[in-house]
């Protein structure tokens, strides 16, 4: 799972749904609907003190890559009030800073196929 993380193939989040029944389920579809894996499921009821009739859902989820959990980022925004992503910033953050372009220049395969371009 470390590995998922640091890919940013993992997502961490909580959303709050109406503690009816069927709110999960269609919370449940909406994760089936967008194609990622749910790794862990959560329901806390007793710690949530805004409103008695909603439940807060802390679930894991594995996606494909940054995009995918982007996508599903959206499609819980435009669907719910209120919805925190835990960790999700920090590893795109990491990703971002160690996706530079590498020096080739001072690779022999790059020193010989330029050397045989030149004419030397």
């Amino acid at each position: 799972d470390r590995g998922l993380t640091a890919d940013g193939r993992l997502l961490k989040f909580s959303v709050v749904v109406s503690d009816r029944a069927g709110s999960i389920a269609e919370l449940c579809t909406l994760l089936a609907d967008v194609g990622v894996t749910v790794k862990d499921i959560l329901q806390e009821r007793a710690w949530l003190k805004n409103d008695v009739f909603s439940v807060k859902v802390k679930i894991v989820c594995e996606a494909r890559n940054i995009g995918h959990c982007k996508e599903l980022m959206k499609a819980l925004t435009d669907k719910y009030d209120s919805v925190s992503f835990a960790g999700f910033m920090q590893t795109l953050d990491s990703n971002i800073r160690t996706m530079s372009t590498p020096d080739l220049t001072s690779s022999p395969f790059y020193k010989k196929l330029h050397m045989s371009e030149s004419g030397s």
